[in-house]
């Protein structure tokens, strides 16, 4: 028996209770295991910081992203960091719209990196990155119009290690450049070509000097006498004439050199001696004609070596011996070199690249390569016709030997000696004639051959001696006409031969190859294949026979997977296949088979997956043929002669997925013709002659997908009482596309109310439909997608379209449609995507947006006149409006578009790019004028009191947003949008008179000032200046009343955000008592 409770008890546990329901109440749930915290510094709002977004936020700082603005807006826009006091690790400005950047634009901004591109800044004022100095660790002017080097503004840098002048128009650098800790200095894309020895004289911490794209054509001596430790130098695209030794001594830990794309007429002797740490020299698209023996003396660590593009004839003997210790890479590529000489690349002992190609060269001598390894040597795109005796020494595995694209009409014998050999050895398009010519005696660890596209006649005996490691070999593209038995015996690793595109008329045996897998046969002559031809290839899974003169079947291995016999003329396949086979894919297609299939014809196949049956000339369907491939999944029957299908045309293949009858005569379907195929998921009968097709055609199809009737000439689906799809229980999706139907009947698609029929998607494009009826209705619940695309549709009947609740892509494409009303549409609720290009539409019924979750309305080439207001909450969501190609007027319809597109441009990088081109595209007015290229002025309002039109807020780039009285003083606040070149505000108040009274400039990053006036009937008048001229433009001048309102209570905020917990608190003390 429970015992009694004391008379306070009651009220003690109830509080408790309480006690417990607030604390849980206000305490955060944490039962969902550990909450990684929130960054220190999080994106700002969108708002906050217009016209700028905000691209990341973490622990150190936030990156902000600024396009196409102004220093008034940009000004406003870094208040908020500046206010906030949060550091921006990177803020990039592009398209800023000022010609000169001065004043306090960063003060108090702790910023790390600014880069400004694609603007027309000219100047660079002292005074601009001063309050930046203690912070910028990085600068970047891209694209600019800077004519003078910004000496002044960065003296004071105390931090800045990277500056970058990319694309500008500075041709003087006279002066000393003074960036006290700077690392990395890039002046480039410009048109420099003054330099001085003292413009670098006080970076002597630079490690990398970029001065490409230039116009330099000599470099001072000394001028690098401060640079003792940079390691990178770029001088390529300039316009420099001598390579000489005095440009570099100073420079003696460089370690990377570009003097690429100048006009160096030669290596001069002991350009780099100095520099004995330099590993990359770049001097591509040069004019030199010579390497002199002497040229890289004192270069002992060079590892790579660019002299391609040149117009070198001559490297002297011994040239690289000074650096052929460490050098990786030679590239004399696009040269004039006639010939490689004796020890021209003697003893090199780590290179791996040496390249050659596309010289002139015609003979290779005797010792020219002699004890390299694990190199690849690129001698392709010449005239070579000769390499002589010893040519290749003791070239142990040489990685890549490419000799493709010469004149090689044999090789010399002993051009290679006993311990030289490729990996890998490219031969293709040379003149070769016999495949005995080709040194391979010795070549142990080759692995790839390649000698297609020569005149290769016979492939004898002797050519391949015993090979380990070859397993590619192509023969493809010569003129062989026999393969003698055996000759393929000796490569004991071959795994792919290729013998296509020759003249060979009978095949042979080819000996025992256990080890291959691909052979290739195809576009030869081959009339007849011996019958022990592939008996010893006990490995061989694919072989290619297309494009042949066979007449009939051979036998085939039974390690054969895949077998293509197409194009070819055979007539006959009986008694073809052996009892034991492995065989999964059979190509017939292109063959002469006709009506000459019959039971037995594919006997044995007792695996065969997919057999291609397509151009034949069949006229029937060989079902007693068929009825043996028991496992068969795919049959194509495609392009030839069928004209009926009778009932049962296939027998009973009870795993066939996907059968293809397109491209044939077929106008008759007999009731179940395709009884039997149980499993059938796809079934194709596009680009026939069927006009009718009976009920029940399909019967069985208990499983089909996906049916294609296009291309026949149908025009109706239904008997009046039944569907032809009514058994088909699994049927998603139906294509009627390019036929004659011109209404859709009450029985034209099935439904049962217990039958799920499940039908995702309906193409009945390229008909004669005249309109959208409520019998679209029945059958067609689950349908996702519709099109109806092309037709003649004039009229979509009321709530129709509204009724199909599953809808989400709607095509009604190149029809006749006038007018829409909003019940046609409805929407159904899951529609995303309508298409409506090519009708003859002047209004969309926007005010069915909000019932749909609208993503793409396409109305291109229509007759639209105006663009709805009503579009905007979705345009603002990222929904695309395509309104190109309509006669849209230029009115003041579309300022709310152009105001999203201004304000948000940053933004629409997070929609997609047709989204952004959605815009761009977009013009309107007789002469299609790109509306976001319109100023706000020239869109008018020309509607009177239409009380439909939007109410657009004026003044938008330029406004006043109040008055109030300070004490003794008039304060006035104001608001810029504009893009333009804002720089400052001129304010000028007027008097009843209309006499200016009071006129002052104030700078752009204020938006307020403080008056001495009394605020009586006056005028204030507010209008930007510029940095390109000193006019005001009126047509941005904005005057308003002055109206004194009070200020709203700052108390309420705070009152709104305890708001909650008073409540709570309130309630719990009214339970307590």
């Amino acid at each position: 028996m429970e015992s009694p409770q004391a008379p306070g008890q009651t009220g003690l546990t109830r509080m408790t209770m309480l006690t417990v329901l607030l604390l849980a109440f206000l305490t955060p749930d944490v039962r969902g295991g550990y909450v990684p915290p929130e960054p220190k510094y999080k994106c700002p709002i969108l708002t906050q910081i217009w016209p700028c977004v905000c691209l990341t936020g973490d622990d150190f700082g936030i990156t902000l992203k600024c396009e196409d603005v102004s220093l008034a807006t940009l000004a406003a826009a870094l208040q908020h960091p500046i206010k906030e006091k949060i550091p921006v690790l990177s803020l990039h400005v592009l398209k800023l719209n000022s010609e000169k950047l001065y004043g306090n634009l960063f003060a108090g901004l702790e910023v790390q990196k600014i880069v400004i591109e694609d603007s027309p800044v000219q100047k660079l004022l002292p005074d601009i990155l001063y309050d930046a100095r203690n912070s910028l660790k990085e600068l970047e002017l891209l694209k600019t119009q800077l004519d003078e080097f910004p000496y002044e503004s960065l003296k004071d840098l105390n931090l800045l290690v990277n500056l970058t002048l990319d694309g500008h128009l500075i041709t003087d650098l006279s002066k000393p450049i003074v960036i006290p800790v700077a690392k990395n200095l890039r002046i480039s894309n410009g048109n420099v070509s003054i330099l001085t020895k003292d413009t670098f004289s006080r970076l002597g911490g630079l490690d990398r000097l970029d001065l490409h794209g230039n116009q330099i054509s000599a470099i001072p001596r000394d001028s690098f006498k401060s640079q003792g430790n940079c390691r990178f130098l770029d001088l390529s695209y300039n316009q420099m004439t001598k390579l000489d030794p005095v440009y570099f001594p100073h420079l003696t830990k460089l370690t990377w050199f570009n003097g690429s794309h100048n006009l160096f007429p030669d290596f001069t002797r002991g350009a780099f001696a100095r520099n004995n740490f330099l590993a990359v020299l770049h001097l591509t698209h040069n004019k030199m004609t010579k390497l002199d023996s002497q040229a890289l003396k004192g270069m002992r660590y060079l590892r790579r070596l660019f002299l391609s593009d040149n117009q070198i004839a001559d490297v002297g003997r011994g040239a690289f011996g000074s650096i052929r210790n460490r050098i990786g890479t030679i590239d004399l590529a696009r040269n004039r070199l006639k010939v490689i000489d004796y020890q021209m690349f003697h003893e090199l002992l780590q290179p791996d690249v040496i390249n050659v190609a596309e010289n002139e060269i015609t003979v290779v001598k005797g010792g020219a390569f002699r004890d390299l390894s694990y190199v690849f040597i690129n001698m392709s795109h010449n005239a070579i016709s000769v390499i002589e005796k010893d040519a290749f020494v003791n070239c142990i595995n040489i990685t890549i030997l490419d000799m493709s694209h010469n004149r090689l009409e044999n090789i010399t014998r002993g051009a290679f000696d006993g311990f030289t050999y490729p990996t890998e050895w490219r031969l293709e398009y040379n003149l070769l004639k016999n495949a005995g010519d080709i040194p391979l005696k010795n070549m142990t660890g080759i692995k790839y051959l390649n000698v297609s596209h020569n005149e290769i006649q016979e492939i004898p005996k002797t050519t391949f001696p015993k090979l380990y490691e070859l397993h590619t070999v192509d023969f493809s593209y010569n003129n062989i006409s026999k393969v003698f038995a055996a000759v393929f015996a000796n490569l004991f690793s071959v795994r792919h031969l290729n013998l296509s595109h020759n003249s060979m008329a009978e095949l042979g045996s080819l000996g025992a190859v256990p080890t291959l897998l691909d052979l290739q046969l195809s576009h030869n002559q081959i009339r007849r294949v011996s019958n022990s031809a592939f008996t010893r290839l006990a490995s061989l899974r694919e072989l290619q026979l297309a494009h042949n003169n066979m007449k009939s079947v051979f036998q085939i291995p039974p390690s054969l997977t895949s077998l293509n016999l197409s194009n070819n003329e055979i007539t006959s396949l009986s008694k073809a296949w052996p009892t034991m086979n492995s065989l999964l894919r059979l190509d017939l297609s292109g063959n002469e088979l006709g009506g000459n299939l019959e039971r037995g014809s594919f006997q044995n196949l007792a695996t065969l997956q997919a057999v291609d049956l397509s151009a034949n000339n069949i006229t029937e369907i060989p079902s007693e043929a068929l009825a043996d491939l028991t496992t068969v999944q795919y049959i194509n029957l495609e392009r030839n002669s069928i004209s009926n299908l009778t009932k049962m045309a296939l027998g009973r293949l009870p795993v066939v997925f996907d059968l293809l009858l397109a491209h044939n005569n077929i106008s008759e379907i007999a009731p179940k013709a395709f009884e039997g195929l149980l499993q059938l998921l796809r079934l194709d009968l596009s680009y026939n002659d069927l006009s009718t097709i009976p009920v029940g055609a399909f019967a069985g199809l208990v499983s089909l997908r996906k049916l294609n009737l296009s291309h026949n000439h149908l025009q109706r689906t239904e008997n009046g009482e039944k569907s032809i799809f009514d058994e088909n229980l699994s049927l998603e999706t139906i294509d009627l596309s390019y036929n004659k139907i011109s209404e859709i009947y009450y029985n034209t698609f099935p439904e049962n109310r217990w039958i799920p029929y499940k039908i995702y998607n309906i193409n009945l494009s390229h008909n004669m439909l005249m309109y959208i009826g409520r019998d679209l209705l029945r059958g067609t619940k689950k349908l996702k997608n519709l099109d109806v695309s092309f037709n003649r549709i004039t009229e979509l009947r009321s709530n129709v379209v509204g009724n199909m609740t599953s809808l989400q892509v709607l095509d009604l494409r190149n029809n006749e449609i006038s007018f829409l009303e909003p019940e046609q549409l409805g929407p159904p609720p899951n529609l995303t995507e309508i298409y409506l290009q090519k009708n003859n539409l002047r209004k969309f019924p926007a005010r069915i947006l909000a019932k749909a979750p609208f993503k793409l309305i396409d109305l291109t080439d229509n007759r639209m006149r105006h663009f709805d207001s009503d579009f905007m909450p979705k345009v603002k969501n990222g929904s695309r409006f395509i309104l190109v190609n309509n006669p849209i007027a230029c009115d003041c319809r579309l300022i709310l578009l152009k105001r999203f597109y201004n304000d948000f441009r940053p933004k629409l990088s997070n929609f997609s790019a047709e989204f952004y081109r959605d815009f761009e595209n977009l013009k309107c007015g007789s002469d299609q004028q790109h509306v976001m290229i319109l100023r706000e002025q020239e869109l008018k309002c020309d509607y009177g009191e239409d009380p439909f039109a939007p109410k657009i807020p004026q003044n938008y780039d330029l406004e006043i947003r109040s008055f109030a009285q300070v004490g003794e003083t008039l304060e006035i606040k104001w608001r810029v949008r504009s893009k333009m070149d804002v720089t400052g505000f001129r304010v000028t108040v007027k008097d009843s008179s209309d006499q200016e009274i009071f006129v002052q400039v104030y700078p752009y990053n204020l938006r307020s000032a403080k008056l001495s006036l009394k605020p009586e009937s006056n005028v204030a008048c507010l209008s930007p200046t510029y940095s390109r001229r000193e006019a005001n433009d009126n047509a941005l001048k904005v005057c308003q009343k002055i109206d004194i309102r009070t200020a709203s209570n700052a108390a309420i905020p705070i009152f709104c955000d305890v708001t909650l917990l008073g409540v709570v608190t309130f309630l719990y003390f009214i339970f307590i008592f």
